[in-house]
């Protein structure tokens, strides 16, 4: 956490949303990375934006996920929708690096029991994605747009930095294009709304599944810091192989 934080006082993070923001500048005052997070009701997607990496640590060791991953994601959002949205893609990437081929069914029914405890009703949610994804695409989103809100935030469905619907956006971008990293990224893209999450999240759980292999080779040398990232990569990943 110290690393992190230190990232936002030397303001070298790109894009960096509010509550991710002041849980850093609040631990930067405390040094207590419990007390440091948004509060309950405030549900942003900041938590599922990053988990993704963290649950391929648990690969070998899938049922420590769900108590492991949601201390990652109090340090910024204390709200259980939002640490039920880190769980929730921390384990989907879990399983989609694996390497096996689970239905639809059986993927989200695994994702679903991992937040169960946490937030039953974004669990129930996530148990009905396999029936959207047959779904007409436009009544689909519009479900998933506005899942968890009493009533629509905007005039038309576009994915708000609420957790529930990015989570649920993301998730059915995957299930709908399993064998392309391009076309999921694009088509989660397209929703409009808080596009930069969406593609983030998408393109690691993409990644996580086909490779980096299966991304377009422009993106790829585009990213900043892209060798120093690489190295890290390489290193997580004999971490992860030497834990197993």
């Amino acid at each position: 956490m110290d690393c992190l934080s230190e990232r936002w006082k030397t303001e070298s993070v790109i894009g960096p949303g509010g509550a991710c923001t002041q849980a850093a500048h609040n631990f930067l005052k405390s040094g207590d990375w419990s007390e440091c997070g948004a509060p309950v009701g405030q549900a942003g997607n900041g938590t599922a934006m990053r988990t993704a990496v963290v649950g391929l640590f648990f690969l070998h060791d899938p049922d420590r996920l769900p108590i492991a991953v949601a201390d990652v994601c109090r340090i910024t959002h204390h709200d259980p929708r939002s640490v039920a949205g880190g769980v929730a893609i921390a384990k989907a990437a879990q399983l989609l690096v694996d390497g096996c081929r689970p239905s639809a069914e059986s993927f989200c029914e695994a994702i679903a029991s991992s937040v169960q405890a946490i937030e039953p009703a974004f669990a129930g949610m996530l148990r009905e994605l396999p029936g959207l994804s047959q779904q007409n695409p436009t009544t689909a989103i519009r479900r998933i747009a506005w899942a968890g809100m009493t009533k629509p935030e905007f005039s038309k469905p576009i994915i708000s930095p609420f957790v529930i619907p990015t989570v649920l956006a993301a998730l059915w971008c995957v299930l709908r294009y399993p064998d392309s990293w391009g076309k999921a990224v694009a088509s989660v893209i397209r929703l409009g709304g808080d596009v930069d999450t969406l593609g983030a999240i998408v393109g690691a759980l993409m990644g996580a599944k086909l490779g980096t292999s299966s991304m377009p080779q422009n993106l790829v040398e585009a990213v900043v810091d892209r060798a120093h990232i690489q190295s890290l990569a390489l290193r997580y990943h004999a971490l992860v192989t030497k834990n197993g």
